[in-house]
């Protein structure tokens, strides 16, 4: 326990040298796994057997679909774009994760995005929100068509997807 810093000894019945000794532990709960450094001495060894109990982490990705309508000619704006991955564990205050903007995939008006093996949860157990929020760009509204999503370990990518749309400008003459 902790007020042995987790060490114990063991008495042996037998000093003899060709008898290996092991450790195993069992009765883990659930969500943990079990591994075992120097797991076969002898009696009098002063090798230390170490085991490590390890959570789980389950993982999610990330995708994000960018679709451009209304501009064909004003790509060069495109490259201006920054997105900010957001999470939460109660869907009302939002912190910003501290992960790199991954590098778009582009096919034509389509961009996708993948924010690749986020936390499901928090070191509570406390199943994390995700939602992505793009700086504004000049000449563009963006809409998106989920607000945010839920994390889940279920292998598929959680996703959005965000529409910018060029504003475009007309001169009317009224007569």
């Amino acid at each position: 326990n902790a007020l042995t810093n987790w060490s114990a000894a063991v008495d042996l019945d037998s000093t003899d040298p060709s008898i290996k000794y092991y450790i195993n532990e069992s009765n883990l709960p659930d969500g943990w796994t079990v591994s075992y450094t120097n797991n076969s001495q002898t009696a009098g060894s002063s090798t230390p057997i170490t085991v490590t109990n390890t959570k789980y982490t389950p993982k999610t990705d990330i995708e994000v679909t960018k679709l451009w309508q209304n501009d064909a000619s004003n790509t060069e704006l495109r490259n201006g774009i920054s997105l900010t991955l957001v999470r939460s564990t109660d869907n009302v205050t939002w912190k910003e994760v501290e992960v790199t903007m991954p590098t778009p995939s582009k096919k034509d008006n389509i961009w996708t995005y993948l924010y690749e093996n986020l936390p499901v949860e928090d070191g509570l157990g406390r199943t994390y929100y995700y939602k992505v929020e793009e700086d504004p760009l000049d000449g563009y509204t963006v809409t998106y068509d989920t607000q945010a999503v839920k994390a889940e370990d279920d292998g598929d990518a959680e996703k959005f997807q965000l529409t910018n749309t060029r504003a475009i400008s007309i001169n009317l003459k009224k007569i």
